[in-house]
Order: structure tokens, then C-alpha cells, then sequence
């Protein structure tokens, strides 16, 4: 593996690391100035090297290298736990949200073998699955969903030119941990909007008087 390659296969991991500490730190309500400094201490201790290797690339060699996709929202949660900054509208999450977890949904089970389909495949240079995310980022972008359009083409440009180990486009679009975060992040907010129809009935419900 070319040095390259395993730096930023790395920093995918230190990044996960420095974004979940970062929000433990942030529900602990630490004080701003408090909470980048214990960040950076936590990207040191994890990258500082304990034997061969820092303490990072023990996880790393279990759960192996995030998508680009995760690496994306990785890196935007960190930024708005740390400096408040949203580059891109939350409000529109739910359309990454929603073709992740769909897709997560298809794409493993088929890739387990539950069909003699192995969608697998297709990531080695498939020029149909190519035409199918080209068209998905044009639609995106010309509705205004820039955090998808950015995600596929970021993925996409990163595979064309060997950014990481793997050569099948797949493992830059989606891994198990962002297929997790996009199920469970549209499961809660599914229960939101349940939530919220149940108080609007209770209280239509309530404000209305029996005749006498």
C-alpha cells in the first residue's frame, strides 16, 4: 500500500475518533475554547505512534477505511461541533439520508447473496452504474441538494484516480457505518413527524367542546 494511500486511509479513522469525542465533550457542555483544545489533544493521542503503529491504525485495521461519504459528514459534523459552521443545509440531509439508507438496503443483501445479482460488481467500472450516479448528481444539483451531488462526485473523482486501496467504486460511495447513521437518522425523524401529527391531534382534540 503506498504511503498515500494509508495516510489518508488514516486520517478517516482520527477523524471518526475527533468527531465522536468532540461531540461527547460538547454534551458534557464544555466550554468552547475548552472543547477544541481537547479535540486536537485526542487527534494527538490517537495519532502518536504506541510501537509500530499510533493507537488509530489498530481501529482502522478492524474496521478497515470509511467511504468518502462518511469522511464528508464526518469532517461537516466536526466542523459545526467545533466552530458552528453548516456549509451545507440540513434541512436537505434528508435526501443523502434517504438514497444511503435505499440504497444500503439493496446493495447488502444483494452483495450477501441473498440473489444471483452481485451489485458488487458494477463498482469495478460498471459504465451504466456510471450514467445512473452521473444523472443522480445532475438532478441534485439542478434541485439545489449540493451535499449529495458533492458526496458522488467527490466519491467518484476520488476513485478515478486510485485514492484509496480498493478499486471498486462502492467502497467510496457507502460503508456500514454511514449506511447505520442514514437508516437511524430517518427513522428518528420519521418518529419526529409521528410525534409531532399525535400533539397536533391531541390538541385539536382538546380544544373541541361536546355540545350540551
Amino acid at each position: 500500500m503506498n504511503t498515500f494511500t494509508n495516510f489518508t486511509g488514516l486520517a478517516g479513522i482520527v477523524l471518526l475518533i475527533a468527531t465522536a469525542a468532540a461531540t461527547l465533550f460538547r454534551a458534557a457542555r464544555i466550554k468552547k475554547s475548552y472543547l477544541i483544545l481537547l479535540t486536537l489533544a485526542v487527534v494527538f493521542v490517537v495519532s502518536f505512534p504506541f510501537g509500530a503503529l499510533p493507537s488509530a491504525a489498530y481501529l482502522r485495521g478492524i474496521i478497515g477505511d470509511l467511504s468518502i461519504t462518511s469522511v464528508i459528514l464526518l469532517a461537516l459534523a466536526l466542523l459545526k461541533v467545533l466552530f458552528g459552521w453548516r456549509l451545507f443545509n440540513d434541512q436537505k440531509k434528508w435526501l443523502l439520508q434517504s438514497v444511503i439508507a435505499i440504497s444500503a438496503a439493496i446493495f447488502y443483501p444483494l452483495t450477501l447473496g441473498i440473489s444471483y445479482f452481485d451489485p458488487y460488481r458494477l463498482g469495478f467500472g460498471n459504465l451504466w452504474f456510471l450514467i445512473t450516479l452521473f444523472i443522480l448528481t445532475l438532478a441534485a444539483f439542478y434541485k439545489r441538494y449540493f451535499l449529495l451531488a458533492f458526496c458522488i462526485t467527490l466519491a467518484v473523482l476520488t476513485w478515478s484516480v486510485g485514492w484509496y486501496e480498493s478499486t471498486n467504486l462502492w467502497n467510496y460511495l457507502l460503508d456500514p457505518f454511514v449506511a447505520v447513521y442514514a437508516i437511524g437518522a430517518l427513522i428518528w425523524r420519521g418518529g419526529g413527524m409521528l410525534r409531532r401529527c399525535k400533539s397536533t391531534f391531541a390538541l385539536r382534540g382538546s380544544g373541541s367542546s361536546p355540545l350540551s
